[in-house]
Formats: C-alpha cells, sequence, structure tokens
C-alpha cells in the first residue's frame, strides 16, 4: 500500500506517495526529485501523532517512522543543515538570554563561564565589587 508524504522545505510544500517500504535513501532521491534536485545537504524530520518533531537520521528511525505512522499521511520537513544549525545558534542565544534577563550585558560572559553559580549568586557577587 502506498504511504502519502506531504514534504514541506522552505521553497515550497509538495504531496506524493511512495511505496510501503521504502528506503531512507531512496526517500531522499524522491524528496530530490520533488524539489527539482537542487537541495543542498539536508536533513529529515517527520511531525508524529502527537504533534512532536521528530530527527530520522537512521535507516531504523525511518523504519519507525513508517511503522508509527502507518495509515496516515506522513509530514516530512526538510531542513537544509546550515539552516538547522543556524536555528539550534538562535535558540541557544534565546535561552541564555530568558536565563539571565536583568544582567547587564558586560556579565554575559561571564555569567556563561559561571554556569554553577544561580543568578541571585551572581549579583550578589557582582555588588561586593560596585
Amino acid at each position: 500500500m502506498p504511504v502519502p508524504l506531504k514534504v514541506f522545505h522552505s521553497s515550497g510544500t509538495r504531496r506524493c506517495c511512495v511505496p510501503d517500504g521504502i528506503s531512507l535513501a531512496q526517500l531522499g532521491e524522491t524528496i530530490l526529485s520533488l524539489f527539482g534536485g537542487s537541495l543542498p545537504a539536508f536533513r529529515l524530520q517527520y511531525e508524529d501523532d502527537a504533534g512532536d518533531v521528530i530527527s530520522v537520521d537512521t535507516e531504523s528511525e525511518w523504519n519507525e517512522t513508517l511503522r508509527v505512522m502507518e495509515g496516515r499521511v506522513i509530514k516530512i520537513y526538510v531542513q537544509d543543515q546550515q539552516q538547522q544549525q543556524q536555528q539550534q545558534q538562535q535558540q541557544q542565544q534565546k535561552k541564555q538570554a530568558h536565563a539571565m534577563p536583568d544582567v547587564p550585558p558586560c556579565f554575559y560572559k561571564l555569567a556563561s563561564k559561571l554556569q554553577n553559580l544561580n543568578y541571585g549568586d551572581l549579583m550578589g557577587h557582582a555588588r561586593k565589587f560596585f
């Protein structure tokens, strides 16, 4: 029975069906052909039935995807590896900014190096010097 896919990429969305039991390598080739064969290195993710986005990097992970999503349309997200690295860096920067909202900019570097100190301890030590 064919497996229905919705494939999302920053350049657009495509819908197709692939044969049941298709390998991860064959899926990659199919995705390349859907987008004109001009995608840079990319990574695949899918949205499971709970709405979580799951990475698919190995054949066994792809087989698990097919098993878990059997009978449903599989939403595949194609993410350029460079784009993914940029997003991870942005998320990390946001986490750091939220973890220390009232820390003056001159303390960001110090605070990131002193991860064992909490915000209150850091400000308490800073007050001793100012």
